[in-house]
């Protein structure tokens, strides 16, 4: 028995001086836990009991077992449940896309690469016509454990199945910390990539996985996983989240392609690009407190407070909240609007009717909005950023998934040194609402009207801490905004700015919830005063032109395309006998992208194209007893060199119309910058 407790004080040890060199965030965590269980800050809840053979964990206050059976036996119960089967206990990362035939040949010939899947369908269709879910993969790469026990079970599989990338989760540290007394995490994670959930609230998760989903991403297709208790049932859940919501499966490299097509056109046309990096010296907005309006359920139930103190604030007002503002008959100072979609932007269009409510307002648009939006207003009222393309040297670049994000971002970037948010809800109303009624989208969300099965986006319902109450229902597609609106929090607000929360919605970091009815009422602004200053403001910021540094850049661009060329002409070339051969230099032209240490949009769009695809191409050679692997390579080989040629081409034909044109001055300036 003593030879047993040393060797699991011994273990511990080493698992300590792992997760110090390994994850020292972990390790800290770990190390604090020992500290107020050392000095009885807290109850200890569990110990570790030796049984004849095994250890088992007792609950103290209960007396209850955590495996309550041999835990070895347990253990390899779960190892015995682990296939390679494609269809049992796995997540599948890419939709279920089914190509027909005339479909795929349609956008194999055609000359649109802009059309949605006309890059990316002949590789998933030549994938599904040879690959189905009920072959084996010759071997598992990726693995998730949802609970931890003992770690016994994750000894036996990472062992027999010599897995590479894990992600390992836990909810309760306590019990993973008696984990390492008994499996010796140093030793067998020792050639593998280790990810460690340990008790993370939403956030952690959300990067931990993230983390884990980008490391050996070609390999990403299928994770398996092992469950250790029916606890883990809400994070198998979150990670179909999380899957769906990937920036690759939401927004498409064909997508891209579309954005900067748009956003040359615009340069084409100076517009006017707003500087939306950080002013930390504006004192513009000062007293001017901004009102940032969103289209949730808050802004309808608070009619009467927005008729009573709009005149008291700067108002800057999401698209979609315009036709509630209309009826309310208010005026907002500047209107955002991100979203691409045509149609939705022209129902948004025809559903608000006459504009003339918004004849002194200012627009703030992504550069890549439809022409419709900018076919509403005089140009001179237009003011522009980017979003994933950075031709501005990135002063015009906002990162965002949502207009909420936009009109949040923007207050805080003028530096307002007080920012109220309203409508800005990223949850339901209590009658299962999405947004305002007047929203040309609104819908009402509740468990019993789902279609079926599946899991929907904008239709499971579950919790979120609240701002005006302890929690909220919301959903993914909302609840994905609530991450990167702390991250703007994080990353623009000053010590001198104060943002309060009025929204009967999600919780935001930094944020203070303030009821409206708790709002104390301030000096009305004078609008006509505020309209002039407002558009002197902004044009002080903006320029319509590419200035010398950005014009250096464009001939960076054309350099990375070269290279591209010279990458692909490289793949093209080279025969591939066999299947290890192909994926070795298919590994080389992917490393390509990633080694490229020059940032721009041919370089993202690519990344994303793979991000896509890839995974389709490593589970077609993952899978076993495939014949006739030389006529696939050759395949394969031809798809994909055709395919990023052709984006590449694509992307070369927009840049010439900005280098073209600005010939003359970008010799000027290399010529210069030689000098």
């Amino acid at each position: 028995m003593q030879d047993i407790q040393e060797l699991a004080m011994q273990t511990y040890k080493e698992n300590m001086e792992y997760f110090e060199q390994k994850n020292e965030t972990l390790h800290n965590k770990l190390l604090a836990l020992e500290t107020i269980l050392n000095n009885g800050s807290i109850e200890q809840k569990y110990d570790l009991e030796y049984k004849v053979d095994y250890f088992d964990v007792v609950e103290l206050k209960s007396g209850n077992f955590l495996y309550n059976t041999n835990s070895n036996d347990y253990s390899q119960t779960l190892l015995d449940s682990v296939t390679y089967k494609k269809d049992d206990q796995v997540f599948e990362t890419q939709r279920n896309y089914n190509f027909d035939k005339t479909v795929v040949d349609y956008l194999k010939d055609e000359d649109d690469i802009y059309a949605n899947f006309s890059t990316s369908a002949q590789i998933i269709k030549y994938h599904n016509d040879y690959i189905d879910k009920s072959q084996e993969m010759i071997y598992l790469d990726k693995y998730i454990f949802f609970g931890t026990g003992l770690g016994l079970h994750i000894e036996k599989i990472v062992k027999k199945f010599d897995l590479q990338v894990v992600l390992i989760i836990e909810k309760d540290i306590e019990l993973f910390r008696l984990s390492m007394f008994t499996c010796n995490y140093k030793d067998l994670l020792s050639g593998c990539d280790a990810f460690f959930s340990i008790a993370q609230n939403r956030n952690e998760f959300h990067s931990t996985f993230n983390n884990f989903y980008i490391k050996a991403f070609i390999k990403n297709h299928y994770f398996k996983f092992s469950v250790f208790s029916s606890a883990y049932e809400d994070s198998i859940k979150e990670i179909q989240s999380l899957l769906i919501t990937r920036p690759e499966a939401t927004y498409s490299h064909e997508r891209l392609l579309v954005k900067n097509k748009k956003v040359v056109a615009k340069l084409e046309e100076k517009y006017k690009f707003l500087n939306t990096s950080k002013k930390l010296n504006e004192t513009f907005f000062q007293n001017k407190p901004f009102l940032v309006i969103g289209a949730g359920p808050s802004l309808h139930k608070n009619e009467e407070w927005i008729k009573k103190h709009h005149q008291e604030f700067v108002i800057i007002a999401v698209f979609a909240a315009l036709k509630t503002l209309k009826r309310f008959g208010i005026s907002p100072d500047i209107v955002a609007q991100i979203d691409e979609n045509e149609t939705t932007n022209q129902g948004m269009i025809d559903n608000l009717g006459d504009i003339d409510f918004l004849k002194n307002a200012l627009f703030m648009y992504s550069a890549s909005v439809p022409q419709s939006l900018f076919d509403l207003v005089d140009k001179q009222k237009v003011y522009l950023h980017e979003d994933r393309t950075m031709y501005k040297n990135s002063y015009s670049t906002m990162q965002v998934a949502s207009v909420g994000e936009t009109v949040y971002s923007l207050a805080l970037g003028f530096n307002a040194d007080k920012i109220y948010l309203l409508g800005l809800d990223l949850a339901l109303g209590d009658d299962g609402s999405s947004h305002s009624p007047d929203h040309f989208k609104a819908a009402t969300i509740t468990q019993s009207n789902k279609e079926d099965e599946s899991y929907h986006l904008d239709k499971e319902i579950f919790e979120v801490k609240g701002n005006l109450r302890k929690t909220v229902n919301s959903t993914p597609l909302l609840a994905m905004s609530i991450p990167v609106i702390n991250n703007k929090t994080k990353n623009l607000k000053t010590k001198n700015q104060t943002i309060y929360n009025m929204s009967d919605g999600a919780y935001f970091e930094e944020t203070l919830a303030l009821h409206p009815s708790q709002y104390q009422g301030a000096i009305p602004l004078d609008k006509t005063i505020l309209h002039k200053q407002l558009q002197e403001f902004f044009d002080s910021y903006s320029t319509d032109t590419l200035n010398d540094a950005e014009m250096r850049l464009l001939e960076l661009r054309q350099r990375f395309i070269d290279e591209m060329y010279e990458v692909l002409d490289a793949f093209a070339a080279k025969p591939y006998a066999s299947r290890d051969i192909f994926y070795y230099h298919y590994l080389k032209l992917v490393n390509a992208l990633a080694i490229n240490d020059y940032t721009n949009e041919l370089k993202e769009l690519l990344n994303v194209f793979l991000l896509r695809i890839t995974s389709f191409i490593s589970d077609f050679y993952n899978t076993k007893d495939m014949k006739n692997m030389k006529k696939h390579n050759k395949k394969f080989k031809q798809i994909l060199e055709k395919q990023m040629r052709k984006m590449t081409q694509a992307y070369e034909e927009e840049l010439h119309k900005l280098t073209d044109k600005n010939l003359d001055v970008i010799e000027e300036v290399l010529e210069h910058s030689v000098e």
